[in-house]
């Protein structure tokens, strides 16, 4: 009598265990499927920022690549006329002005990379291989910057002192401000806060003093060298870029 008592207890406080235990493991599967469901929803989230970054990204670096490209242009078009040789007073100074003034430019890639990944959870994206693509970025990032660091201190420290001393600087200056298809590019939605023209000097230029000059030779040749280097560097982080998106998209 009393083991048959026992037995049916023993059976009860069993199913009572058992109930228990579903109960937590349902509870937890609960908390997993939640949890997951708000990873998934951050994840989303986290992939529209990374879209709408990469993809203004891109556009920027487009334009940056196109400034170059102008840029050995017409360091390429000053070079054919030194070539040609003098006399050069016979040149049209406003071409020969706007050639010059677009080898001046250092165009550079603005992308908040560094501070953008910091700030977000890049763990909650699931595709490995756009894990892998966004790891990498700020180590190729990185090697462009140093690349356009080199082109803009050169500019500052050697190209630009130079044309003051052989040129007229406010001529350049001034054809700059009208030049709007680079300015568009340079400053994009901001192009309204662009001053007004300074105008030209009115002083009488010495061309000669600058296309004779053996160093201005030398300037332009390493423009056209460095700029091509950066561009082939600005191309890998273009595919860069679309591969990501591409990613993203799947």
């Amino acid at each position: 009598m009393l083991e048959g008592t026992s037995g049916r207890y023993f059976k009860y406080a069993i199913g009572e265990v058992i109930l228990i235990v579903l109960g937590i493991v349902i509870a937890l599967q609960i908390d997993n499927w939640n949890q997951d469901r708000q990873d998934r929803e951050k994840e989303q989230i986290l992939l529209s920022q990374l879209d709408k970054e990469f993809s203004a990204g891109l556009q920027q670096l487009k334009n940056k690549m196109e400034l170059r490209t102008r840029l050995i242009s017409s360091a390429k078009w000053l070079l054919g006329k030194i070539d040609q040789g003098g006399p050069f007073e016979a040149m049209d100074r406003d071409s020969l002005t706007f050639h010059i003034q677009r080898t001046l430019f250092g165009p550079t890639f603005n992308a908040n990379s560094e501070g953008f990944f910091l700030s977000r959870d890049l763990s909650l994206v699931r595709n490995d291989s756009l894990r892998m693509l966004l790891a990498d970025w700020p180590n190729q990032l990185k090697q462009l910057s140093e690349d356009e660091i080199i082109w803009t201190d050169y500019i500052a420290m050697e190209y630009q002192p130079f044309l003051i001393k052989n040129y007229t600087a406010r001529n350049l200056f001034n054809t700059t401000l009208l030049d709007m298809d680079v300015m568009r590019r340079v400053r994009l939605d901001s192009l309204g806060a662009i001053s007004m023209p300074i105008g030209n000097s009115q002083r009488e230029i010495d061309i000669g003093q600058l296309m004779e000059n053996r160093d201005f030779e030398d300037h332009l040749a390493f423009a056209i060298f460095f700029n091509n280097l950066v561009n082939i560097q600005s191309g890998s982080i273009e595919d860069l870029i679309e591969r990501i998106l591409e990613q993203i998209e799947n």
